[in-house]
């Protein structure tokens, strides 16, 4: 019974952080806003999970974990794939600068 205490404890600071802390992008803060409050609502009662799944149209509680765990593993590979792509075209950006500047202090050399 302590560890439910805890966890209540864990998940409303994480709470409270989201909404202090500034993030540079809306998505994280959401991201944290909901998983502290699915957290939360996890450890008080299937109860209101359900009422929340009634609300939204899914049959079982339990379900709507289901869903928002895979909606939000899709949404971070999508994430993930996306900052890749942006380093990758930092990274060729800077070789090119590299190379020309390379280029141009050896032509001045001779």
């Amino acid at each position: 019974m302590i560890f439910k205490y805890i966890f209540i404890t864990f998940f409303s600071l994480i709470f409270l952080y989201a909404l202090i802390r500034p993030f540079s992008s809306i998505s994280a803060r959401l991201f944290i806003l909901f998983g502290s409050i699915f957290g939360i609502l996890t450890l008080v009662g299937l109860e209101y999970t359900q009422v929340i799944a009634d609300f939204v149209g899914i049959k079982r509680g339990v379900d709507i974990y289901l869903y928002t765990g895979l909606f939000t593993f899709f949404l971070y590979i999508a994430y993930s794939f996306n900052k890749m792509d942006a380093l990758s075209k930092k990274i060729s950006k800077l070789t090119k600068l590299i190379a020309i500047k390379d280029a141009t202090t050896r032509e001045n050399k001779d």
